[in-house]
């Protein structure tokens, strides 16, 4: 399940809800018109069963949102829309962050 919100506390919440019913899910802070990702929360069952490389092994020509591809805080990200507009890309990566309990 992949989630998109714009308000961080509603992708909080979500992330709690379906992280105890074990929900494998990614959960996005970011604007779903413009395409634009600021966070990436992953679901423990989402991380356990596997779900990045599962969904990556999907048929040609088939590419869920999943599949979009991680970044890390130091590189920058642009979208398809931005590379056929602009070459610039230099805005900030999303930040993937995970709830951690210890």
């Amino acid at each position: 399940m992949t989630a998109i919100d714009i308000d961080p506390r509603a992708v909080h919440m979500a992330y709690a809800q379906l992280s105890l019913l074990h929900v494998p899910a990614r959960l996005i802070v970011g604007n779903a018109l413009s395409g634009e990702i600021r966070e990436q929360w992953f679901t423990p069952a989402h991380i356990l069963g596997g779900w990045t490389a599962r969904l990556a092994s999907t048929p040609e020509g088939k590419t869920p949102i999943d599949m979009i591809p991680l970044v890390d805080a130091a590189s920058t990200v642009c979208s398809r829309r931005e590379t056929t507009r602009a070459p610039d890309c230099n805005k900030p990566a999303p930040i993937s962050r995970q709830l951690s309990l210890f």
